[in-house]
Order: structure tokens, then sequence, then C-alpha cells
């Protein structure tokens, strides 16, 4: 009985659309994904955003092509002369 009861519950965890993270289900914003190993930013002045670590705690990042702007992923160029 405990068996079958585990399977579906690692099939429900490993088929949310939400990532899981320390008892809390993260949800991203537009143009964001979740990762693990959280790492620099570019932002809308194409300066990289310094770094303490080479990997920060998991949290949303970006996704590639995209820059943050007011807390905002967007097309580099959306971010107009800013």
């Amino acid at each position: 009985m405990f068996f079958p009861v585990l399977i579906s519950c690692a099939i429900l965890c490993l088929a949310s659309p939400y990532p899981y993270y320390g008892g809390q289900t993260r949800q991203c914003g537009a143009n964001e994904e979740w990762v693990q190993c959280y790492t620099c930013e570019e932002d809308c002045q194409k300066h990289y955003i310094p770094c303490i670590s080479s990997c920060l705690p998991a949290n949303c990042m970006c996704k590639q092509g995209f820059v943050r702007y007011r807390g905002q992923c967007l097309p580099p160029d959306a971010c107009g002369g800013n």
C-alpha cells in the first residue's frame, strides 16, 4: 500500500509546472525561469550586476536573451535608451 502512494506522490511532484524548492512552490514571472544556481543577470544598461558568488541561492532568473529592467525581464530592444 505504501509503495503505490509513494509512486503517486513522486509523479505529481515531478509533473508540476512550477519548480519545488524548500517546501514551497516557486512561480516565476514572464520571461523568467527558476534556477537552482542563480548567477549574474544582464540589465538594460548592458552591464552585469556584480556577483558575490558564482552560484547564489536558487531564484527566478531572466531567460536567455532577456535583460532585467525594473524587476521585469524584457528583450534588450525593449529597454529603449535606458
